[in-house]
């Protein structure tokens, strides 16, 4: 009984971490698309290949919370906490 639980916590765990990336990386690509920058200029002013970006707004890779700053600081108007979600239940 113990090791299914112990199971069924590591799943809800990581369903929650996936849908949470998933999350930042809608409201990143929102946040750009809405500044009208795009991956390979964004890229360039913090840093970062494109392709890490788009990645990250694909949810294909979890983002470090340092480059999710960098990105807000870089967007116009964009604040930190619109980009990171409260984690919740997906």
């Amino acid at each position: 009984m113990r090791s299914s639980t112990c199971h069924n916590n590591q799943v809800s765990h990581f369903t929650r971490k996936l849908h949470f990336h998933r999350k930042v990386g809608e409201r990143l690509r929102e946040a750009r698309e809405r500044s009208g920058m795009s991956l390979a200029t964004l890229g360039a002013r913090i840093g970062f290949a494109d392709s890490t970006i788009h990645n990250a707004e694909n949810g294909a890779t979890a983002i470090p919370l340092y480059l999710v700053a960098l990105i807000a600081q870089e967007l116009d108007d964009v604040t930190l906490e619109e980009l990171v979600p409260l984690v919740e239940d997906p």
